[in-house]
């Protein structure tokens, strides 16, 4: 029996590996004699070469991204959707070579995949594994932007189909139940496995995690002022610090000109940015190892969860909001204006009450039993 794990794996920002890694992980160990393997989404064997360009061109990326989904939400000229057409043909050699995977179930490892920006690749994989009659299950997946009609109506097509065995959500349930007229189940991200799956031990290094992203919802004035203002009150309180990425290469060149920005009044700032994450197992390691965290990114929060490392979300995506939300601490999860005097107080009673680590536990668990339960009753040769 041949089980083929799909995710966004092979990209820099590596909270989508991270996904991929606990659900093959927990795949394998759910059922030890099937053989259980990893594809990327776009077909892809490496992570691709770093590349750190100048700001400006990820300035200017965002500007182009934004100037997309309005053209697709309010005008005809459908921007978005010839802008994923032609990524979609681009890859469309990867894309079947993933697709000629042999396999006997297809578990789709959650990550944004419910989104304009990946459904092209989702669409075609589905309708080619559903095709030869090879099961096919989403497991706790996001709903992301999708203002394409014709990308909506694609995945709808494919959702239909009789071998998309289960879908299972992250978030929003209903949202994707009505987009795509399935019924979306509510479970929670895998990557809260992320302590089972990587076997390491960090030594605490007793530093503040300071995570740095260059967010396309906030306006960059806004979210420049929250990081040196966070940064501002960490250095007149002496509490030692340091800065983080999940991997984006966009990421990492805006925190170096955050730093840079901030050493002009504290020198030392320039040597508080940590070496940019390689795999998906250095970056847990990194979050594993600090006393807590500040930050943006879904999934440094995710894997603060699976360690218990006390941690302060910045809403800048409602899927950041809803985690906080799932987990009965909608007061952590705080906005880019929020004053530092006031992030640093919700951080300590984050600090004191911890994570709610036995609901966590029963939610994953609860999450991976729906799944291995539902290809067990497909596929008599698991049980």
């Amino acid at each position: 029996m041949k089980i083929s794990v799909i995710a966004f794996y092979y990209e820099w920002n590596l909270g989508d590996a991270v996904i991929g890694d606990c659900v093959k992980d927990r795949l394998q160990r759910a059922f030890p004699e099937a053989e259980v393997g990893l594809v990327d989404l776009f077909g892809r064997t490496a992570f691709p070469k770093r590349e750190l360009l100048p700001m400006e061109r990820y300035r200017a990326l965002k500007k182009r991204q934004r100037l997309r989904f309005f053209c697709e939400k309010y005008t005809p000229l459908k921007k978005e959707t010839s802008h994923e057409e032609y990524v979609f043909h681009k890859i469309l050699p990867e894309l079947k070579r993933a697709a000629d995977t042999d396999c006997d179930a297809v578990v789709f490892a959650g990550g944004q995949i419910f989104a304009d920006t990946l459904a092209s690749a989702v669409a075609y994989l589905t309708s080619q594994f559903t095709q030869r009659n090879i099961p096919v299950y989403f497991v706790s997946c996001g709903a992301g932007a999708m203002e394409s009609r014709k990308l909506r109506q694609e995945m709808r097509t494919v959702m239909h189909h009789p071998m998309v065995r289960l879908v299972t959500v992250r978030d929003h349930p209903d949202l994707i139940s009505e987009r795509f007229q399935v019924h979306a189940v509510q479970t929670w991200d895998q990557g809260l496995w992320a302590s089972e799956t990587y076997p390491i031990h960090p030594s605490k290094n007793g530093k503040i995690g300071l995570g740095i992203m260059y967010p396309f919802d906030i306006p960059e004035h806004r979210i420049r002022g929250f990081y040196l203002n966070m940064i501002a009150f960490l250095e007149q309180n002496h509490i030692d610090w340091c800065g983080f990425t999940n991997g984006s290469d966009m990421d990492e060149v805006f925190a170096r000109e955050i730093l840079q920005t901030a050493a002009q009044k504290w020198p030392s700032c320039m040597q508080k940015l940590l070496p940019c994450p390689e795999n998906p197992a250095q970056l847990t390691e990194q979050i594993a190892s600090f006393r807590g965290i500040i930050s943006l990114r879904l999934h440094s929060h995710i894997i603060s969860a699976a360690f218990h490392v006390p941690a302060i979300g910045i809403n800048w995506d409602d899927k950041v909001r809803d985690f906080y939300s799932l987990c009965g601490l909608p007061e952590r999860c705080v906005s880019a204006a929020e004053h530092p005097e006031k992030i640093w107080q919700i951080f300590g009673q984050a600090e004191r009450e911890g994570w709610p680590v036995s609901m966590i536990q029963e939610k994953r668990a609860e999450t991976l039993r729906i799944l291995t339960d539902k290809m067990r009753k497909d596929l008599p040769a698991l049980s």
